[in-house]
């Protein structure tokens, strides 16, 4: 075997390993956050207003249950190419999901923080309901 198929075999190797774990990562973002909440919808849609306001979300999509919306690519944010968030409000329950946009200009894997400051932001503003 020649050397350079040796390291082109190397290469693949390691190829096919960061595949594996990008796959298990955004596998594992893929999961709802579930908070229980005594909330109406009307203070949980007032709760996305305000996040969208303050994070700069664009509303794609929302209903009674429902909301789809996606942060765009800023510069001034940092490296994040961008997110979609999903909540779904039912049965006093809300599922919160924030993952790196695949729908994005360029699908990332990275969202240097970015999901957890969609979630926590939320989360923060819907605990101002409460008040």
């Amino acid at each position: 075997m020649k050397n350079s198929e040796f390291v082109l075999k190397q290469y693949y190797y390691i190829l096919f390993i960061l595949i594996i774990i990008m796959f298990y990562i955004q596998r594992r973002r893929l999961k709802f956050k579930i908070f229980k909440t005594n909330l109406s919808k009307k203070e949980i849609k007032d709760a996305i207003k305000e996040t969208s306001i303050e994070l700069n979300w664009i509303i794609d999509y929302q209903s009674n249950q429902i909301t789809k919306a996606h942060r765009e690519f800023d510069i001034s944010t940092g490296g994040s190419w961008g997110e979609m968030i999903t909540i779904i409000y039912k049965d006093n329950h809300i599922y919160v999901n924030s993952i790196c946009n695949p729908n994005g200009l360029y699908p990332s894997v990275l969202s240097y923080g970015w999901n957890k400051k969609n979630i926590n932001t939320f989360i923060s503003n819907l605990k101002q309901s409460l008040k």
